[in-house]
């Protein structure tokens, strides 16, 4: 049943990750995103954990090979000794033990299953790989319970396959390589890779531990991994995929287990598909957030120092997240698709990027540090609890020829049919506080649901609300503050109020701004974390005709992001508004500043204290 279940939930998330994946290229007013049904991400196809993936039982009729420091014995058949080393021939199981610095494994058995034990094993080779499958139809190595393992190579290898430049990891397959177990795995690869498989590689159990001196585990078909505790320290990139020849293979499913990688370049790289949707991930690349990086968005750079990353498609439907990257800690060239999951970033450059559509509709998603937070040639946020912290942006739509944001080596490749680049919301809570603008789009921007807040920015280049086209609003919960040199209002309302108020005064960070009606009972209250002078409210409460009320100060029960809809006491009375329209402005505009967006205030505004 284990093994069905597995399957099921590896292809459901295939499904999702392809219906997500279809172009999402344009949107229709109101925040609705267009499906054209069109899509350049290619199937990501994977095979399934069977029962044998699991199994971790053998029988008494096992053959027995042990290494020593003299050379290496064998009992039992299918088993062939030539000096120190051991050579698998045909089907069966296989114990392994013992110890020797210069010996070698090798299977070698067309066609056949193989089950390999590892039971107290350590085994050190100075020509070559230790482990080396040649051919089988699949080898399953067991990790047998209460035994710890040792795999070492050399520095140079003495090539089996001198062409193909073969094996080129410590514990090497050229064909399907399970490893399963409750026992201990510490493989040291000082040539090149740790644990490699040029088919499938999937780990199912097992304590393994990868140091290598370039990529950590590597499965050129497919690496799926279903269990087990995982600790990658890599040269090169710590888990990777790298099929580029098969647009159906190139993959990294990961559905539980435990990981933690501190790689120098790439956390996780799959040349096609990256699914993820389960266990719990700690992922250090390029040394951190507080590295310095060159920020590369060509695919095959050997620079790029990214957490997550995926060439087509990038999907999370769950799983526990703590990512800090030198350089993007979520990225697609692609598509990339986040349903699930609890996601904790730092980064030096964006929190979470793709080429081709951003969509969220579900999980919790920290960007505790990062340029920019959230960038994607479109955005849709469709649900979901979002925070974010950017040195510029907040979140960006980046498409046209815009390259406010962008560092040097950021890029999008335009994959839709279509050039609009907007961004969609119409669920979630969603907090952004940013030094560049708290949303910029290089289109529209579409809001017919959700809560968003924005803090920020405080310099006069740039706005907490920052759109090339239009901001239609058509429901959800707004608090926007920031500096007005750039404010832009909501350009289009249907079905509730919007109001830009600009203010006489600058307030500090941390003071109270409240919208109420005309009785005092609050309907937006907000604590901005950055001082501001202007700020942009709606809400489904506001209605046209009616008349609100603009508080500073006074005492209000928040949330830990500065937002309150209720228990509210009204502090200084700095204006009345009445909506003679839906969309309004409020307030003092500098000379050489005009507000954008929406309809000028005048009128219909009363300073505080005035009365009707």
């Amino acid at each position: 049943m284990k093994s069905f279940k597995i399957f099921t939930a590896a292809l459901i998330c295939i499904l999702v990750t392809l219906l997500c994946a279809c172009g999402q290229s344009n949107i229709n007013p109101g925040g609705t995103a267009g499906t054209d049904g069109s899509s350049s991400t290619p199937a990501a196809t994977f095979i399934g954990f069977d029962d044998s993936d699991y199994n971790t039982s053998y029988t008494s009729q096992a053959a027995e090979i042990v290494f020593s420091q003299s050379g290496v014995s064998a009992e039992g058949s299918g088993v062939s000794v030539e000096g120190n080393t051991a050579v698998i021939t045909n089907d069966g199981e296989y114990i392994v033990s013992g110890q020797s610095q210069d010996g070698r494994l090798i299977v070698d058995a067309e066609d056949c299953s193989v089950h390999i034990i590892f039971n107290g094993l350590t085994l050190e080779c100075a020509t070559s790989a230790p482990v080396y499958i040649k051919q089988a139809d699949k080898t399953i190595i067991t990790l047998n319970e209460g035994t710890k393992n040792y795999i070492t190579d050399c520095e140079s290898y003495i090539y089996d396959d001198a062409q193909e430049e073969e094996p080129n990891a410590a514990v090497f397959s050229k064909d399907d390589l399970t490893i399963n177990g409750l026992g201990y795995l510490e493989v040291t690869a000082r040539f090149n890779n740790g644990i490699g498989s040029k088919d499938i590689l999937k780990i199912t159990g097992g304590v393994i531990k990868v140091e290598a001196a370039d990529d950590g585990i590597v499965g050129r078909d497919c690496l799926a991994i279903d269990g087990g505790e995982i600790e990658v320290a890599a040269s090169g990139d710590g888990l990777k995929s790298t099929n580029d020849e098969d647009s159906e293979k190139g993959n990294i499913i990961i559905t539980s287990g435990s990981i933690t990688i501190n790689a120098e370049k790439d956390g996780v790289q799959a040349v096609n598909s990256l699914l993820v949707s389960g266990g719990k991930h700690t992922v250090t690349s390029g040394g951190g957030s507080g590295s310095s990086s060159n920020y590369s968005s060509s695919w095959d750079s050997q620079d790029s120092q990214k957490g997550l990353k995926a060439q087509n498609d990038l999907s999370i439907s769950g799983g526990i997240f703590n990512i800090d990257s030198a350089d993007d800690a979520l990225h697609s060239n692609g598509t990339l698709t986040v349903s699930g999951g609890d996601i904790t970033v730092s980064t030096g450059d964006d929190g979470v990027h793709a080429d081709d559509a951003l969509t969220i509709s579900n999980g919790n998603i920290n960007v505790l540090a990062s340029y920019e937070g959230l960038e994607g040639l479109n955005v849709f946020i469709n649900g979901g609890h979002i925070i974010i912290h950017a040195e510029d942006d907040g979140i960006n739509s980046a498409g046209g020829s815009d390259s406010g944001g962008m560092r040097p080596g950021d890029g999008f490749s335009f994959r839709g049919d279509s050039t609009a680049s907007d961004i969609s919301i119409t669920n979630g809570y969603i907090y952004v506080e940013a030094s560049g603008d708290g949303l910029d789009s290089n289109g529209s921007i579409y809001m017919s649901g959700g809560t968003l807040l924005v803090s920020g920015p405080t310099d006069g280049g740039n706005g907490a609300i920052d759109y090339e086209s239009a901001f239609e609003l058509n429901g959800g919960v707004l608090a926007a503050a920031g500096s007005s040199a750039m404010a832009m209002n909501v350009s289009k309302a249907a079905g509730q109020g919007a109001v830009m108020v600009i203010f006489d005064q600058t307030y500090s960070a941390g003071e109270t701004i409240a919208l109420t009606d005309r009785d005092g009972n609050p309907i937006v209250v907000f604590k901005p974390e950055k001082s501001f002078n202007s700020i942009v409210v709606s809400s489904p409460q506001m209605q046209e005709g009616e008349t609100y009320l603009v508080y500073a100060g006074g005492q209000a029960d928040t949330d830990s992001f500065g937002f309150a809809s209720d228990n509210y006491t009204p502090g200084e009375l700095v204006y009345e508004i009445t909506l003679s329209q839906l969309v309004m402005n409020a307030g003092s505009v500098s000379s050489g500043m005009q507000p954008v967006g929406g309809m000028p205030g005048g009128g219909d505004m009363r300073p505080g204290g005035m009365g009707r």
